[in-house]
């Protein structure tokens, strides 16, 4: 009976310091905070600027009927993602936490909720996204070098891979190398933005403008609740850098201001490059093409 009873005291003192140790190494591994307001600005430009812009302005545009009332809506789902950019910058300034979501859930509903959530964003919507994204940055690729033809499939799949490979690879790397891949697509995409929006000026001084009207539109409300829905998908990302609130330098002020401030910047730019669309290209053109962008410039 002594030697049990020793033995459950020597297991219960290896228990107790094993606990010790590793609440020790809890807190001293802590994540490096590299990032600063220009890296938080760009990941949340960059998110919300993917392939929304490019393929939404054709489903919103087909469920309101005319090119008015879209802008209408571009504007009040830009309204609806700032909003929403409140909320998680409340939660990241409450739950100063990296994880976005899983965290904000597993803190207020418990960890069986948040890993629901955390599984359908890792098994469904994010494959489902990051498919839609590189899928529709590999079509405007190709086209821009084949206008004349429709790019092969194949090929469009292909380029598509590689275009996740290398944001795999880049985010694999480190903070620092995902950082500067964020920022480098992030100008290149509105520097892409600019271009088209430039071009439509120049046909708006030629009389552009006139083919922006509220002439055929259609104020049913599901019609106006499917172009809300092509709406939002172009404006969903503005949260990204709550993910990795920790490592970004005084979380508290520079979170809250990249988001309101890219999602502000990125509703500019959504509103002046559909004004741009509608310039240079008539209602029906819009509706009968893939690549958008590509027929403007």
């Amino acid at each position: 009976m002594e030697d049990d009873a020793e033995h459950h005291l020597a297991l219960h003192d290896i228990t107790d310091k094993l606990r010790h140790k590793v609440h020790d190494i809890k807190e001293t591994v802590l994540l490096q905070k590299e990032l600063g307001f220009t890296t938080a600005f760009a990941y949340v430009v960059g998110s919300i600027i993917g392939a929304g812009i490019f393929i939404s302005p054709k489903g919103v545009l087909e469920n309101v009927g005319s090119t008015g009332l879209s802008l209408i809506v571009w504007v009040l789902c830009g309204v609806v993602a700032l909003f929403i950019g409140f909320l998680y910058a409340e939660l990241a300034a409450t739950i100063p936490k990296s994880g976005s979501g899983y965290t904000y859930m597993n803190e207020i509903y418990g960890p069986f909720v948040a890993f629901v959530n955390l599984w359908i964003q890792a098994i469904l919507m994010s494959p489902c996204s990051t498919a839609i994204l590189s899928q529709t940055g590999a079509t405007y690729i190709l086209q821009l070098f084949s206008s004349s033809c429709a790019p092969d499939v194949w090929t469009e799949r292909l380029l598509a891979t590689v275009l996740v490979i290398a944001v795999f690879y880049f985010n694999y790397v480190g903070v620092k190398s995902g950082a500067a891949f964020q920022v480098l697509t992030t100008a290149a995409k509105v520097l892409a933005l600019i271009v088209i929006i430039t071009a439509g000026s120049f046909y708006i001084f030629k009389g552009g403008a006139k083919n922006i009207t509220m002439e055929g539109s259609v104020l049913h409300p599901s019609s106006i609740a499917l172009a809300f829905y092509s709406g939002m998908f172009a404006y969903s990302g503005c949260e990204v850098v709550t993910v990795a609130v920790e490592e970004v330098k005084n979380a508290s002020k520079v979170v809250t201001t990249a988001i309101v401030s890219g999602t502000l910047v990125c509703l500019i730019i959504y509103l002046l490059t559909n004004v741009a669309y509608y310039s240079v290209i008539t209602k029906q053109e819009i509706l009968a093409v893939p690549a958008v962008a590509v027929v403007c410039v």
